[in-house]
Formats: structure tokens, sequence, C-alpha cells
């Protein structure tokens, strides 16, 4: 804790392993060094457009290499060692680009569903943060739900010409202010215009499409209709969506697999 600065600072240390020589390897510590600077307040809004303050965040990173590992390299000969700015950048694993005070901030609650059609709406302008912990203050608000679902998914599914004879994608619902019960799951019914088009799990918030395949030469193409009912939620809302898809068969090779690069582990 900064408590002179207003700001949370969060160092992770590690070891990044450099192999200079086969099955050699030498490890450099190092320290990451995270600093959220509390400010604000910033708007925001949640799914349904619905207004909210919160705390702004400003982060800062810097990192720092043990230079006794730099000198017993150097006294190793191992000339090649990656400089500072070479190690791996980005915040640490489970940071997300920021340190604790953004992780904090972020998983602040800002609205929260209400029987009958309403929510609160949480506004957060102030903080204190002191040696022992962070205060932050907000006040709330009432405001009407504005209940709706979207579609999320790829709009355009090609088929390869000289590749597998079928592609497979994966859509899920994006329900917004629908109060769901204590499972956190919505009532889902899929359902596709065309008859050849197979949904694998037409109750379940996600599901794969299989798509019939649009023709057997190049630039034979198709459009698709796939719709989602979400509800009725706890107040009896229901909502519909629907995404058009696009098939083609496109006369390029499909994509390579992603194969990972051979990797050799420090001893």
């Amino acid at each position: 804790m900064d408590s002179d600065g207003q700001a949370i600072v969060t160092n992770v240390s590690g070891v990044y392993f450099i192999h200079p020589f086969p099955f050699v390897s030498y490890g450099l510590r190092f320290t990451y060094h995270i600093r959220d600077q509390f400010g604000g307040p910033v708007d925001g809004t949640d799914c349904a457009g619905t207004l909210y303050q919160t705390i702004g965040i400003v982060t800062q990173s810097s990192q720092d290499v043990d230079s006794g590992d730099v000198a017993v390299a150097i006294g190793l000969g191992l000339f090649f060692l990656p400089s500072l700015a070479s190690l791996p950048s980005g915040g640490p694993v489970g940071v997300g680009g920021g340190g604790v005070g953004a992780g904090l901030v972020a998983n602040l609650w800002h609205t929260q569903l209400l029987p009958g059609g309403g929510k609160v709406v949480f506004n957060y302008k102030d903080f204190n943060i002191t040696g022992s912990g962070v205060v932050i203050l907000g006040s709330p608000s009432i405001a009407a739900r504005v209940p709706s679902v979207g579609i999320d998914g790829p709009t355009l599914v090609p088929f390869f010409l000289f590749g597998p004879g079928n592609t497979i994608p994966r859509y899920s619902v994006r329900p917004c202010d629908l109060r769901a019960g204590d499972g956190g799951q919505l009532p889902v019914a899929w359902s596709a215009a065309d008859p050849l088009t197979r949904i694998e799990s037409p109750s379940s918030p996600t599901t794969k499409v299989y798509f019939p395949r649009p023709g057997s030469t190049a630039g034979s193409n198709a459009t698709h209709t796939l719709t989602a009912v979400v509800g009725p939620d706890l107040d009896g809302a229901v909502r519909e969506a629907t995404i058009s898809v696009f098939t083609v068969v496109d006369d390029r090779l499909p994509p390579a697999p992603n194969h990972r690069p051979l990797q050799l582990l420090p001893p």
C-alpha cells in the first residue's frame, strides 16, 4: 500500500530461464512492479447502457533483474544474455495487465437486478488507501431494467475446397438485465431456419452448430439464420435474438494446425 500516493503496488518475483547451449540453462531472477494509481471517478455503462461511476485506475509497470545473476552470467561468458527490455513483458499470469488494485476495482459490483423490473446501480466516487487496507465509498440508486439478448459467434463460416468436409462454429447467448434463478441459468431455445442445419445443444447457453456445405465448387455460398429465445426469467421476461451466418466454399488450403514448438525445460 502506498498511502501517500494513493496507490497499490504489486510486486511479483520470478526466474527467467535462458538456454545458451543444448541441455544448459541459466536463471535470471527478476521482480515485476505493478503500480495501480487510484483516481477518478470515471463513467461506465453496463450491458443495457445504464450509466454508473467507478474509480479510475492508471497502471504503470517496471521490472528489475538481479544484478548478481547478471554478474555471474558475464563471468561465465554468457554475453548474449537478454537485456532487461527483452525479458517477458506485460502483467504476470492472472494479473491481466494490472495489479491487485486494478483487480479490486474491476470486480466492484455496478448493478444488481431486483424483482419487478428494476435494478440497483452502484456509483463509486471516493476512496482512501491506508497502510492496512482500502476503503471505497459509493452510493446506490434505482434504475429500470432493459432486458435484451444477443448472440456471440462467427458470421462467416468457410468450407475449404481441399480440406475437411464440415466446419463447426460455436455460438453463445449474451443475456442482459434478465434475472436468472439460483443456478444462474436462463431457459434457452435455439432454432435454425434451414432444416439441414443441426444444433448440437438446442437448450444450452452455448452450442456447436453444423451448417450444411453450401456446394462443391469454389465460391458456392449460402446464408443461414440462427435464432435464440431466452426466458422467461424470474419476472417473466422473454427476449429473442437472431444472427445471419454466411457460408462459402473457399478454394484456399485450410489453416495449418497450431502446433507449439518443442521447448526444453530447465533442469
